[in-house]
């Protein structure tokens, strides 16, 4: 149960950053409200990567939930089976992907 508890709160803590980190890295107006400011909606270049098509965000997604799992492995291989070092390595492990999201995003559209 308290696997389950942390492994919501990290997901949680992703949905909530996810526009704000797309800012972030892209300069791209997105906010905590969403998309509704991005520079997709301008019509000349540049354009947010990941705005541009969906699955761009949801590769990166899936890079940043795959960081947050092995934070979360790692807490309970270390410190056992514990809330607060699970959502702490969790939550660190989660922005460790999404800066690779970043970085790799930026390598493969740089064009």
């Amino acid at each position: 149960m308290i696997e389950r508890g942390a492994i919501a709160v990290v997901a949680l803590v992703a949905a909530a950053i996810a526009h704000p980190l797309c800012n972030l890295f892209f300069q791209c107006g997105c906010a905590w409200n969403g998309p509704a400011h991005c520079n997709i909606h301008n019509p000349s270049p540049p354009h947010c990567p990941w705005c541009t098509a969906g699955w761009h965000f949801l590769a990166a997604g899936a890079v940043w939930l795959a960081g947050a799992w092995l934070g979360i492995a790692l807490a309970r291989r270390r410190y056992g089976r514990r809330a607060l070092t699970s959502i702490a390595l969790g939550i660190a492990g989660l922005l460790a992907g999404a800066v690779v999201s970043a970085v790799g995003t930026k390598l493969f559209t740089a064009g």
